[in-house]
């Protein structure tokens, strides 16, 4: 199993979903987490439940640092972390 982080918002979402298809064809078994920056991308990913997506919105990332770009993204990866060894 492979695991990959990534975000994005509704105006990078076409280029998210072509980086989950291509890693449908070159990585089989993987786990991709997608911080969804807006609500309208969160709710997209939710509403098409694709298998291995774990769509999380940016508001349920508790962020104990200034909203700056590093606080937000080292954030959301320690909020990943957690959530993975939760689910083992």
């Amino acid at each position: 199993m492979r695991y990959f982080c990534t975000y994005f918002d509704r105006n990078y979402l076409p280029r998210g979903l072509a980086l989950y298809r291509s890693l449908q064809r070159h990585c089989p078994a993987f786990q991709l987490w997608v911080l969804c920056m807006d609500r309208v991308c969160y709710d997209v990913l939710a509403k098409l439940g694709l298998a291995g997506v774990h769509p999380i919105a940016l508001a349920d990332v508790p962020i104990t640092v200034p909203r700056s770009h590093r606080g937000v993204t080292h954030a959301y990866h320690q909020y990943v972390v957690r959530s993975e060894r939760r689910d083992e």
